[in-house]
């Protein structure tokens, strides 16, 4: 299975050097990514791509990117340039 964005369905293939988070486990920021996305229900192995998050929300450290604690997504529709 690859990764890819639940939203706007960019893929890690494509997109090698792109950061795709998982939806939240804690209750109240995985209700507030599933209301952001009008998702009905939310599987676990949902991600969102960086592209939904503004640069302020993540940390650019290595190994990886990670999402700051309260990171919520913000942008829904995503230019898809090749």
């Amino acid at each position: 299975m690859v990764l890819s964005c639940a939203l706007c369905g960019k893929d890690k293939r494509q997109f090698k050097n792109y950061s795709f988070f998982m939806v939240p486990k804690e209750p109240d920021m995985r209700k507030k990514w599933q209301e952001f996305a009008k998702w009905t229900n939310v599987l676990d192995h949902y991600r969102l791509c960086e592209d939904h998050f503004s640069v302020e929300q993540i940390y650019k450290r290595y190994p990886r990117p990670l999402l700051k604690k309260n990171a919520v997504p913000q942008y829904v529709n995503v230019l898809l340039i090749i």
